[in-house]
């Protein structure tokens, strides 16, 4: 029996308190940031982060911490992370060798990754959130290292003070399945209500290469203040006719981000024309989001898809 709540960061992830449903309100969020950065102004040292070795290379090529910013506060998520090989190797290791938990499944039932289909439930697995996620050396020495704390301390105007980790599989389904979107939410567009201002930096871990295999997809400059306001008064979970009233058409042909064509910063283009960015990129791709940014998982109907999310607050 594997526990949700003991073995992964789910549940803290996940809000459930009343008043910090008040953080879908950017002006929430602004007020914790303030308390949270006075709480910190006079300290030393945060005092809280565990130790690592920082010589290990993490990014393929050094972080312009400022430049990231500006473009996360800008159009909510930017493009262009890579980790080292090895540590994505690793990670995949871990991720194959250690039991997963799906959240949709009270029994506490833990199963692998490549036996989900064996799994006697009495309804489909569609994801896997690999446990003790929290003693794999690759993804402590990716959460904890001066780059990636950084960013989100510049990002936050604050040291994080909470740090979750996640690695989620999500297993393919037929094009046609229409569950997955009842039983896996995040497949539906949606933003995240974190309970405080976050950032949340997401590697592929497995190739995300093109539609069948399940990229993420956001809506550029939906975050913060740019978000409608009735949106705020409505659930986080968002159909896709409203998608179309506020945003775009679904009918229009999506943009891609690739690493080799990055999407233009379209700052001048109506919300309403914005269409959903698709995030395409080999094992190792990642990319910074702010998550009340309006985003999804597509559902993968090719291969499993393997993701890790380290999200800061």
């Amino acid at each position: 029996m594997v526990s949700l709540q003991q073995n992964t960061d789910f549940t803290q992830r996940v809000n459930n308190h009343h008043l910090q449903k008040l953080a879908r309100f950017r002006w929430y969020r602004q007020l914790i940031s303030q308390y949270k950065k006075q709480k910190q102004l006079h300290r030393k040292s945060i005092g809280f982060y565990p130790p690592i070795t920082q010589d290990i290379c993490v990014y393929n090529h050094p972080l312009d911490i400022t430049s990231i910013t500006s473009i996360l506060q800008q159009k909510g998520v930017y493009c262009g992370l890579n980790l080292d090989p090895q540590l994505v190797q690793d990670i995949l290791h871990f991720a194959q060798s250690n039991p997963c938990v799906d959240p949709k499944q009270k029994s506490g039932i833990s199963f692998y990754a490549h036996e989900y289909k064996q799994v006697k439930t009495n309804t489909k697995i569609y994801r896997g959130l690999v446990t003790n996620t929290q003693t794999c050396v690759a993804i402590r020495t990716i959460t904890y290292h001066d780059s990636s704390l950084a960013l989100a301390t510049s990002f936050l105007g604050y040291s994080p003070s909470k740090i979750t980790t996640h690695l989620t599989w999500s297993f393919p389904v037929s094009p046609t399945d229409t569950e997955v979107y009842q039983q896996y939410a995040p497949t539906n567009w949606h933003y995240d209500v974190v309970g405080e201002e976050s950032l949340t930096l997401n590697f592929y871990i497995t190739d995300v290469m093109d539609g069948e295999s399940g990229p993420h997809e956001y809506i550029e400059t939906s975050h913060g203040i740019y978000t409608p306001w009735q949106l705020r008064f409505s659930g986080n979970i968002i159909k896709p006719q409203t998608i179309s009233k506020y945003f775009c058409d679904r009918a229009a042909t999506p943009v891609e981000y690739r690493a080799a064509t990055p999407v233009e910063y379209r700052a001048a283009t109506p919300m309403k024309y914005r269409i959903p960015i698709s995030v395409f990129g080999a094992a190792g791709f990642g990319f910074a989001e702010d998550p009340s940014c309006i985003h999804r998982v597509k559902p993968p109907t090719s291969q499993s898809r393997l993701i890790l999310q380290i999200r800061y607050s």
